[in-house]
């Protein structure tokens, strides 16, 4: 392994803080949009171990954040990318629907995760769905899909529910040479933009659950996911529901948001995660950011 080390003169480093801190907290409180794309896969045609909560995962965050978003007035666009619907949910086709988001500078990009994560010498992946040429799963590397929501220029913000997902805060560090490193110094108003909050820490796996709704039916959630909703007020049921609209049309999902929710950041929704917070086998994890960045406007 090599190491580089890299000499930087105090006042350089004071100036890239003090330009940092002087941005306020609710600089990407005037979001025009939302673009949310929130994907769940339950592997049941691999030969991977098969999640049957993870679909129900995605539909439900969808839902959830679409109804806080339309109940303030703000324009939402959703792409609902889950098992069991007309979707390439390959990792070429989730980058292709991430690329093909056209954001400005005051919008917010939502990017939701349920599913399997690993890593190779590549680096840290997300499972995607089985192509001819890859049969088992895909791989969508979480450096590319941050480096991809980084070109957008607007705040985004990453939620993965998955084994090792924090190892998405080291893709948020990730540099290519010694000079992308020094020059990250200058940019860290932008690289502050993006905000990844993960189920479980890089060498943690992340566990599904069960719970009973409100109409006593038991329904299958992965762990955080379900401290996660329950945090932005969602409610499980399977006698109400909620309609959203997606960019394939009108979707329905079981469960209804059950209170308006506040500005929220992603560092606020995530201490709210861990109140009462029970297993020491996972727990959740975000990165630090210059700049607190707004789940909730």
């Amino acid at each position: 392994m090599k190491v580089v080390v890299i000499i930087v003169p105090f006042a350089l480093i004071s100036l890239s803080l003090l330009i940092s801190c002087s941005l306020s907290p609710d600089s990407h409180s005037g979001n025009s949009a939302v673009y949310v794309v929130s994907v769940g896969l339950n592997y049941e045609s691999s030969i991977i171990t098969t999640l049957y909560g993870a679909p129900l995962d995605a539909a439900e965050t969808a839902a959830c954040l679409y109804s806080i978003y339309t109940d303030k007035g703000l324009q939402v666009q959703t792409n609902f990318l889950i098992s069991g619907e007309e979707a390439d949910l390959s990792a070429q086709g989730i980058k292709s629907v991430v690329n093909s988001i056209s954001a400005s500078e005051e919008d917010l990009v939502v990017f939701y995760f349920s599913g399997h994560g690993s890593v190779d010498t590549n680096g840290f992946f997300l499972a995607m769905e089985e192509t001819e040429e890859h049969p088992y799963y895909t791989k969508l590397y979480v450096k590319d899909l941050i480096e991809d929501l980084e070109n957008k220029g607007c705040p985004a913000v990453v939620i993965l529910d998955s084994c090792y997902a924090g190892l998405a805060v080291e893709a948020c560090m990730y540099f290519s040479s010694v000079e992308d490193a020094v020059q990250s110094l200058f940019d860290r108003t932008e690289r502050s933009k993006i905000s990844v909050l993960c189920s479980s820490a890089s060498d943690q796996v992340s566990y599904m659950s069960s719970m009973l709704n409100e109409d006593n039916q038991i329904e299958k959630h992965s762990l955080f996911t379900l401290k996660m909703l329950k945090a932005l007020g969602w409610v499980h049921s399977t006698s109400e529901s909620t309609k959203i609209e997606t960019e394939k049309g009108e979707k329905v999902v079981y469960g209804y948001q059950g209170k308006e929710v506040g500005k929220t950041s992603v560092r606020e929704l995530y201490e709210k995660c861990l109140k009462n917070w029970a297993s020491t086998r996972q727990i959740p994890f975000v990165n630090r950011t210059a700049v607190p960045v707004l789940l909730i406007p």
